[in-house]
C-alpha cells in the first residue's frame, strides 16, 4: 500500500484492475471504497476469463449472483467520482448501467481492430478473438445490443446454461 500512496503523492495516474471471481465479488464495493478514499480515480473490473475449466468451475460466479454487487460498486464509485468499467460481462447484466460497460465503450473506439494474443496464444484481431471464445444464446437476437455485446464466455454457458439471460428489448 505504501507504493500506491507514494505514487499518488507524485500525482501519478493509477488504475486498479480487479478480476472478478466467486472469491471476491462480494468485496468489490469495499475495495472501490478503500482505494477511492486513497485517491484512486479509475477502476477496471474484469469478469474472470476461463482458461482452465477445473479452476474456472470454482472461480466463475453466475452473473445473476453478482449483479447487485456490481450496482453497489457503481454507486460507491460514483460517490468518489471514480471512473469504473466492467468488462467481459453481457450488457443485459448491466441493464440500466450500460455506460459502465467496457465493451460498449470500446465498440465506439475502434479497439476491435487491434491485435491481441488470445488465451490460447494465437495472434488475432480483438473482436475476432472474442467471437471465438464467446457465444450468444439464440434469444439474444432480440436484444437491442445484439451487434455490440459479445455475450458470455462459451465456458460460462457450458457450466450454467443460458436461462438467466434476458434480452434488453429494442
Amino acid at each position: 500500500m505504501k507504493g500506491v500512496k507514494n505514487l499518488l503523492n507524485f500525482k501519478a495516474n493509477i488504475a486498479i484492475v480487479i478480476v472478478l471471481t466467486k472469491l471476491n465479488y462480494r468485496e468489490l464495493p469495499t475495495l472501490v471504497e478503500y482505494f477511492g478514499k486513497l485517491g484512486i480515480r479509475e477502476f477496471s473490473i474484469q469478469y474472470t476469463m476461463p482458461v482452465d475449466s477445473v479452476i474456472q468451475n470454482r472461480l466463475m460466479p453466475r452473473f445473476s449472483e453478482i449483479r447487485r454487487y456490481i450496482i453497489k460498486t457503481i454507486e460507491v464509485a460514483n460517490s468518489f467520482s471514480v471512473k469504473i468499467t466492467f468488462s467481459e460481462m453481457p450488457l443485459c447484466y448491466l441493464k440500466g448501467y450500460e455506460k459502465y460497460s467496457f465493451e460498449l465503450n470500446y465498440f465506439f473506439s475502434g479497439i476491435e481492430k487491434k491485435e491481441i494474443i488470445s488465451p490460447t496464444g494465437e495472434k488475432m484481431e480483438f473482436k475476432k478473438g472474442m467471437q471465438k471464445l464467446k457465444a450468444k444464446p439464440l434469444k439474444c437476437k432480440s436484444c437491442k445490443y445484439f451487434y455490440i455485446c459479445e455475450g458470455p464466455w462459451q465456458e460460462y454457458l457450458r457450466l450454467y446454461g443460458d436461462s438467466e439471460f434476458k434480452p434488453i428489448r429494442k
